[in-house]
């Protein structure tokens, strides 16, 4: 993780934006959600887009991530399972 972070603060990366999200599986209280997101630089330009695919659960108070398997976009800038 700290190489995670430490690659975004050198490309100054401030947030995501999300871009558009598919539920692939809903079973009970567990979810699996795809998400295509638009990363946004300090100075407001775009970084990059990827895919980042959670696998949630849902619990009294709200959702917990418990699964995390991000991926490259396409050319578009979509997610294949999207």
């Amino acid at each position: 993780m700290h190489d995670i972070r430490e690659k975004l603060i050198a490309a100054q990366y401030l947030k995501s934006r999300v871009l558009s999200s598919k539920t692939l599986v809903n079973i009970d209280s567990y979810g699996l959600v795809t998400v295509a997101l638009s990363r946004i630089k300090v100075d407001g330009s775009e970084l990059d887009k990827i895919c980042s695919t959670y696998g949630v659960i849902r619990q009294d108070n709200g959702y917990k991530i418990i699964s995390w398997q991000p991926s490259n976009s396409n050319a578009a800038g979509d997610c294949k399972s999207l």
